[in-house]
């Protein structure tokens, strides 16, 4: 087994699910740890329970979209995760262009 990322963190922004939760999952998988940062508790603590059997994982939330949330976030990762290594930012949206059909 490829341990590449052995005591490395990393912070997914988004990793609550899509490709967040599958970077997460690798990472854990090859010796790292991850912090998983979404804007809806509940998918965050289904994230972080669903990996917890792979290795160490924590779930965060904020609403990165206020300037309270982001600052809230900051204060935290300060605070508790300074040890962070990697950051990876999966989060997004999409609208889809219904004009495309």
């Amino acid at each position: 087994m490829n341990r590449q990322f052995q005591g490395k963190k990393l912070l997914v922004v988004g990793g609550s699910s899509g490709m967040g939760l599958e970077t997460a999952r690798k990472i854990l998988a090859e010796g790292g740890s991850a912090v998983l940062l979404s804007h809806r508790p509940d998918r965050a603590e289904t994230a972080r329970q669903e990996l917890a059997a792979l290795g160490q994982v924590e779930a965060l939330t904020a609403e990165l979209a206020s300037d309270e949330g982001l600052a809230a976030l900051l204060k935290t990762l300060v605070k508790q995760h300074t040890d962070i290594d990697l950051l990876i930012n999966a989060a997004g949206l999409f609208l889809p262009n219904r004009s495309w059909s």
